[in-house]
């Protein structure tokens, strides 16, 4: 896709902006959605009730690193380990809907995510870009003036 050119043992990105779209195209959300809920909250709300173990995903992602959001929105994403379904689900208990439509979701992390440190833009662009809320572009538009494109 000529966004990175390889040389002997290296690498040089030499499309950003290419290399970035291609991760948002393949970024497949919804397979890594593992727990879905309709939640009796705010947005912010909700937000105030994960526990340390949640990394604040999509637009809550945005929300934390940035102090405006581009549009209101009513669905927040994390991201947890499976190992930590229990205690998110214990501090929301008294929260929980038993019906659609669903506003709370919880994606599992793949085997780089601790790596991060902290949430990356460009892992938040490509979960927004796969997510159907009418909102999202709205948020992409943001976030395309903040990232390096």
């Amino acid at each position: 896709a000529h966004a990175i050119e390889v040389s002997g043992r290296n690498f040089r990105l030499v499309d950003y902006k290419k290399l970035l779209y291609i991760w948002a195209n393949s970024r497949k959300l919804n397979k890594d959605i593992f727990y879905r809920a309709n939640i009796a909250a705010s947005p912010k709300e909700l937000e105030g009730l994960m526990p340390p173990v949640a990394t604040f995903a999509l637009y809550s992602g945005y929300a934390q690193k940035f102090s405006d959001v581009p549009a209101d929105y009513d669905h927040v994403y994390i991201y947890a380990d499976k190992e930590n379904v229990a205690e998110v689900k214990r501090r929301l208990y008294e929260c929980v809907k038993n019906k659609a439509p669903n506003n709370f979701f919880i994606v599992a992390k793949d085997q780089f995510f601790n790596k991060y440190g902290d949430m990356p833009l460009e892992q938040i662009y490509a979960d927004i870009w796969n997510a159907p809320e009418w909102y999202a572009k709205d948020f992409l538009k943001a976030l395309e003036e903040k990232l390096p494109l």
